[in-house]
């Protein structure tokens, strides 16, 4: 299990960067997509908020 900070890569090139606990995101992350930047806050594996903070 993912636990601590880390990297998520997808197959369609998307990437979260960011906190992990039992294998679940849990604290700050950022979401990389083809489509913008996303600052996002997770909690056990729920997000709980979310912020853009690029477009592309």
């Amino acid at each position: 299990k993912f636990h601590g900070e880390g990297v998520y890569l997808w197959k369609n090139g998307d990437k979260y960067v960011g906190l992990f606990r039992d294998g679940k995101k849990h604290g700050a992350g950022t979401l990389h997509t083809e489509s913008g930047t996303i600052n996002q806050t997770w909690k056990n594996g729920r997000k709980i908020t979310e912020s853009r903070i690029s477009q592309r």
